[in-house]
């Protein structure tokens, strides 16, 4: 999605990001962002989660360092969701073939 809007900076620098731009990159309140400035342009995105990688039986797990907002948190379920059903098809039994 490509979306580009016009707001204005408030006395003390504030910049509201509109609702659809929050929700469509997972922005919850509290949600910590990332601000650069280079070349005249000023780019915020969001900050990665900090976290570490954990064991899980034989799987790695991401787990974060805070609790993480809603949307994050949605997002973490469906994609574990999708690795655990497709994992769910593999044979790791059977040798890869010659190449």
């Amino acid at each position: 999605m490509s979306v580009r809007v016009r707001s204005t900076v408030d006395g003390v620098g504030r910049v509201v990001i509109p609702k659809r731009i929050r929700d469509e990159a997972g922005l919850a309140p509290g949600s910590q962002i990332d601000i650069s400035y280079e070349a005249g342009r000023i780019e915020i995105e969001p900050a990665p989660t900090p976290g570490k990688l954990k064991r899980k039986g034989r799987w790695l797990v991401f787990v974060p360092g805070h609790e993480l907002p809603t949307p994050e948190r949605d997002i973490v379920a469906e994609t574990r969701e999708v690795i655990e059903r497709e994992a769910s098809h593999i044979d790791l039994g059977r040798s890869l073939p010659d190449v």
